[in-house]
């Protein structure tokens, strides 16, 4: 399928051009400093990251010399400085943060748990799956994290942001800009085409026509789609149709994606292929949760939370 999970973000992506060399440091500079040509706030440690970019040129200082410095497969080399760089080894910055959740229903003569108890911590770069029986709770914990509902008690933190402290606009702003969401049936517009299916994020988010026309191109050609691009979703089958939907979803590039049962209406060989894209969506590093009954699926996650009676009944990695 090609390099469908290239979502390298363009400041980030930017090539020394041939023959543009930066100018010399000055002689008494010694210490090493890594940092980014466009940004001196986006700086590259040897420590304390996960290198998730997989060709990215940083300018580089090293004792009195400057020179490119290319991240590949989490291994920065440039001036004789190579460092490898692993997960174990790094300390990803939290993502989500759920301290005592609870989800409820008051009736007049008693209160129904959906969710009791809810602590969870996940990390930015995960790939986690949720699992548990029909009615465990699965979707209203997915729908609590994508900002779509509400905790009845206790606390979220989205980057150490309070979401439960957040107003209605506060939350759309948040999900607007930093999530995704794919879904089992689709959820496709059946009156727009799969070009406009796809750039519907980008309206919302105001980018101009000419970014939303080369965003969109870029992905109908990663999927292969560029042949379909004016079809309606009726014209298309439901793997096509969940490739739309994922496309739609990750346009924006978005930092955490969370897909509710996104291989439910597949037959198995769509299923494969679209976990394979999540597996590689992942590796690039965005965070993703998905819900499923599909332990298959589950084992190409990092992570496996199971829930009962909405309740965490463990939480072990793969």
């Amino acid at each position: 399928m090609g390099s469908i999970c290239d979502l390298r973000e363009p400041h980030l992506a930017k090539k020394h051009p041939s023959g543009d060399r930066p100018p010399p440091s000055n002689p008494t500079t010694r210490n090493s400093k890594l940092e980014t040509r466009n940004s001196a706030q986006r700086q590259l440690r040897v420590s304390g990251h996960l290198f998730s970019y997989s060709d990215v040129y940083f300018e580089t200082k090293t004792h009195n010399s400057s020179s490119n410095a290319r991240i590949a497969d989490g291994i920065i080399i440039g001036n004789g400085l190579q460092a490898k760089c692993c997960a174990e080894a790094q300390s990803r910055p939290q993502m989500i943060k759920l301290q005592d959740v609870d989800k409820y229903i008051d009736t007049r003569f008693q209160r129904t748990f959906i969710l009791k108890g809810i602590d969870l911590e996940v990390q930015q770069g995960e790939f986690v799956t949720i699992m548990g029986p029909s009615g465990s709770g699965k979707s209203t914990l997915m729908n609590i994290i994508g900002m779509l509902d509400e905790p009845s008690a206790g606390e979220y933190y989205f980057f150490d942001e309070p979401v439960h402290k957040m107003k209605e606009r506060q939350k759309s702003e948040m999900h607007k800009n930093y999530i995704g969401f794919i879904f089992q049936a689709y959820h496709l517009i059946d009156e727009l085409t799969v070009y406009e299916n796809i750039e519907t994020p980008l309206l919302y988010k105001g980018v101009n026509g000419s970014q939303r026309k080369s965003m969109v191109a870029e992905l109908l050609d990663r999927f292969n789609m560029v042949a379909k691009k004016d079809l309606f979703p009726e014209q298309l089958s439901g793997g096509q149709q969940q490739l739309v939907g994922i496309a739609r979803a990750i346009v924006g590039q978005p930092k955490l994606l969370l897909a509710d049962e996104p291989t439910g209406n597949l037959h198995s060989e769509q299923g494969k292929a679209i976990m394979d894209i999540f597996q590689k969506l992942n590796e690039e590093g965005i965070t993703i949760i998905q819900v499923t009954h599909s332990e298959e699926n589950a084992a190409r996650s990092k992570r496996v939370i199971r829930i009962a009676d909405g309740a965490i009944g463990s939480d072990q990695k793969n």
